[in-house]
């Protein structure tokens, strides 16, 4: 009998196992549903990225990392779908959480890293046109407080600060233009065209820290009248009050007009020698700006400019080409009044030229042929 109840125990044994692999199948195929459901979505997205479909492609990785979040790829790459869809905010928030998982890829991290420094760049650059707006409006205290953050965004660029500065400037805010000069010089690379622009405006605003004392230094005009006009009523009043001393009024009257001719073209001279020097320093400072203009587009890589703006180029060349009209302006004034200073000097005191008063702090000359 046993012979015979071994081929029925192995035909028992077989359906049993038979029955288990039946009984295994859903689960089995239950297991492999999640992954393929999530690798099938991420095809879908990846699709949708190489079509420019940049928020779709962002919404399908999202929810392909949603439905299996060991794939930290996919959580990057929705992030690089938001980047180039411009949604800055909401890419520098997946680019950091990508960053915080440790199962991110090495080179993964460093390209989040890279991408997460250009979103503040492009930030700092919105900011600059913003600052530009305003400032070609006018308002140009709003501008520097805009400049200033866009410097905050992009420390690196300090020319940021410089373009704060030269807002404050405009704005009468002089200390306020110094402290973003000095800023702008201690952050630039040493030789560099923005380290050199600052040292430039500090020297010029050194420069000008006299003319805000100018009308005090113009008060001696004011003496010289008050001086010379008061006695000659007083003492022209005594002579008539003696008439023994009245001859000796007569001539004193010739020797006015001579003083005032000897006067007159050294004024003339001396305006025209210090037009001449305003017009020469603002063409050496025009053509100096133009030199590191063009150093800074001669710069390229892969023949794109790097270091400036198209539009920060245009309003620094329109700045330039407005010193040279100034620079040539100035000179050639100061030419013509030193020629006209000359021809007075040859003419002597002949009475012929009179100083006139044309307001507190001004005069006028007055020819007589």
């Amino acid at each position: 009998m046993k012979p015979h109840a071994h081929p029925w125990r192995r035909a028992a044994t077989g359906a049993v196992l038979a029955a288990l692999l039946v009984g295994m199948a859903p689960a089995a195929g239950h297991a492999k549903s999640a992954p393929s459901k999530a690798e099938s979505i991420a095809v879908q997205a990846r699709a949708a990225y190489d079509a420019a479909q940049f928020e779709r492609s962002l919404d399908l990785y999202l929810a392909a990392y949603r439905a299996d979040s060991k794939q930290v790829a996919w959580l990057y790459a929705a992030a690089r779908a938001a980047h180039l869809a411009n949604k800055l905010d909401r890419a520098e928030e997946l680019y950091l959480q990508a960053l915080r998982d440790p199962g991110l890829a090495t080179d993964l991290a460093e390209k989040a890293r890279e991408h997460l420094q250009s979103i503040a760049t492009r930030r700092a650059e919105l900011r600059a046109e913003e600052a530009e707006a305003l400032q070609k409006s006018g308002l140009y205290q709003e501008a520097a407080e805009v400049w200033r953050s866009a410097a905050a965004l992009q420390p690196g660029r300090a020319i940021y600060l410089c373009r704060a500065a030269r807002a404050a400037k405009l704005a009468r805010q002089r200390d306020q233009a110094i402290r973003d000069y000095q800023t702008c010089r201690d952050r630039a690379p040493v030789g560099s065209t923005d380290r050199a622009e600052a040292e430039r405006a500090l020297a010029e605003l050194e420069r000008e820290r006299p003319k805000d004392s100018a009308p005090a230094a113009e008060r001696p005009a004011k003496p010289k009248s008050e001086t010379a006009d008061p006695p000659d009523p007083g003492q022209a009043a005594k002579p008539l009050d003696t008439p023994g001393l009245a001859a000796p009024a007569t001539p004193t009257a010739p020797e006015a007009p001579a003083a005032e001719a000897s006067t007159g073209h050294w004024a003339v001279l001396g305006g025209g020698a210090a037009l001449v020097l305003a017009g020469l320093g603002t063409l050496a400072w025009a053509w100096g700006d133009e030199q590191d203009l063009n150093g800074t587009l001669a710069q390229r890589t892969d023949g794109r400019i790097l270091g400036i703006s198209y539009s920060e180029a245009q309003r620094q060349q329109a700045s330039i080409n407005l010193r040279y009209g100034v620079g040539w302006t100035a000179a050639g004034l100061g030419g013509v009044a030193l020629g006209l200073g000359t021809w007075l000097a040859l003419q002597g005191p002949t009475g012929r030229v009179t100083l006139v008063p044309t307001g507190p702090a001004s005069v006028g000359v007055a020819l007589r042929f």
